[in-house]
C-alpha cells in the first residue's frame, strides 16, 4: 500500500498514460512497475505529476513490434520530478483531491439529471403526461 503504479507496456500507451497508487498488497506482471517513494516525495503527489505530465511521458513511448507500446524504465527512472517541500506536495494533493470529489459529484448529477430527462421524455413522447 502506498505504492505508485505504472504501466510501462501495453497497448493503451500510445494514448494515455495509466498511473495508480496501491491501496493494498496486490501482485502485478512485468508491464507494470512499482514506484516507492521517498519520504521527501509524497506518493499521491507522484500520481497527480506523472497524470500532469502525460503528453511529455506519451512521447517517450516507443512500439513494441505488435500493438503494444513501451515505457522504457530508464527514461522513466530519469524523468525530472519538479519536487516542492513535503507541506506544499501535501496541500497540493489536497487541492486536487477536493477537485477530484467535486468532479465525481458533479459527474453523478449528471448522470441523475440524464435518467430524469429520459424519463420525462419517456412521458411526455408516449403521450402519458401532457403538458398544460
Amino acid at each position: 500500500p502506498g505504492t505508485v503504479l505504472l504501466l510501462v507496456r501495453g497497448s493503451a500507451l500510445h494514448n494515455e498514460i495509466r498511473v495508480g497508487l496501491a491501496t493494498c498488497r496486490l501482485a502485478f506482471n512485468q508491464d507494470v512497475k512499482a514506484m516507492k517513494t521517498a519520504s521527501c516525495l509524497n506518493p499521491k503527489f507522484l500520481v497527480y505529476y506523472v497524470i500532469a505530465q502525460r503528453d511529455a511521458l506519451l512521447k517517450l513511448v516507443s512500439s513494441a513490434g505488435n500493438s503494444a507500446g513501451v515505457l522504457d524504465t530508464e527514461l522513466v527512472k530519469n524523468f525530472p520530478i519538479a519536487l516542492p517541500s513535503v507541506e506544499e506536495q501535501s496541500a497540493i494533493v489536497d487541492a486536487l483531491d477536493d477537485f477530484d470529489r467535486e468532479t465525481e459529484s458533479l459527474t453523478e448529477r449528471l448522470a441523475k439529471t440524464r435518467e430524469l430527462k429520459t424519463a420525462i421524455m419517456q412521458e411526455l413522447l408516449t403521450g402519458r403526461t401532457r403538458l398544460v
